[in-house]
């Protein structure tokens, strides 16, 4: 089912369609190393600079607060959420989930647009694949006025977040659909990680299994053929190591797609989606560390 956001009563409904995982998207409660210690310090200081206004910066480092109490050992509720305005956006953040890092790489580092001809242009129809509580999807409606946004999302929790940052900012040019993306359309394994944006397909389809779920997939052919969506300016793929079974299933439609921008997650991966990609005329314009790499088809005008 491709749910197009429209207002309060989608995110009711889905929020009606929840399973009870106690498990899902709990935090790793072993001791953090320094480096991500750091993390959080740079990411909070930065997102405090973006946000707006007493109140918000009040509310913002009443959650940095919480997560550092967390990570000292303090018993804290897991799912509280605090609204707050950064950048021009509105966004519900909630503690232990490395949310406020994800603004601070798509907002601030800009991981995503770090080429040229990456950087989001008004008019562009952009798919998100792994759009998480839609911190991309976010900045590309809101900042860059794009045409169309096709965000993606399969687990059910995250999804409603989704659709409630969407509300909050007022959002009407986003199809979002609670899908994996995949080689073919079907069933398989969702597995929830200890933080939201780190949920990933299984190897295999099969029941709930503790924080695992049974999710819809669709192929990015299904949805751009049924849509009838003639050019994909932009496809961001923050997919968790399904790159090759995602790039796989939309190699019937990747001559309509012009950009790819990619978080990969093992080099093996990501050369053989460069194999994929060079055959559909895909040039790898960019790698950036840790983990980004970036695919320009290899036409002229582009």
């Amino acid at each position: 089912m491709i749910t197009a956001f429209t207002g309060k009563q989608v995110v009711e409904d889905n929020r009606r369609m929840l399973p009870d995982h106690p498990a899902a998207n709990r935090p790793d409660d072993r001791p953090w190393p320094i480096r991500q210690w750091s993390n959080l310090a740079v990411a909070a200081l930065e997102c405090l600079r973006a946000a707006r206004g007493i109140r918000n910066k009040q509310a913002l480092t009443s959650y940095i607060l919480k997560n550092l109490m967390y990570r000292s050992g303090f018993d804290l509720p897991l799912d509280e959420e605090i609204a707050v305005r950064l950048g021009g956006i509105q966004v519900g953040f909630r503690p232990f989930q490395g949310e406020l890092n994800l603004y601070k790489e798509i907002f601030i580092d800009r991981v995503y647009e770090q080429h040229p001809s990456f950087r989001v242009c008004p008019g562009w129809c952009v798919f998100d694949v792994g759009a998480n509580i839609g911190i991309f999807t976010l900045k590309a409606a809101c900042q860059h006025r794009v045409a169309q946004i096709y965000a993606f999302e399969p687990d059910p929790e995250t999804f409603v977040r989704l659709l409630n940052n969407l509300q909050s900012n007022l959002l009407a040019n986003v199809v979002a659909m609670q899908k994996a993306v995949g080689k073919a359309p079907g069933m398989a394994r969702f597995i929830r990680g200890p933080a939201s944006p780190m949920g990933h397909l299984g190897t295999a389809a099969g029941q709930p299994i503790g924080s695992d779920l049974s999710v819809d997939v669709v192929s990015l052919a299904s949805v751009i053929q049924q849509e009838q969506i003639p050019v994909v300016n932009l496809l961001k793929l923050d997919v968790e190591g399904a790159e090759v079974d995602a790039l796989q299933g939309a190699e019937p439609v990747l001559d309509r797609i012009e950009r790819i921008v990619m978080e990969y997650h093992h080099a093996d991966l990501l050369e053989e989606c460069e194999r994929i990609l060079t055959r559909y005329h895909f040039r790898k314009v960019l790698q950036v560390p840790p983990s980004y790499a970036y695919f320009l088809k290899d036409i002229g005008g582009l």
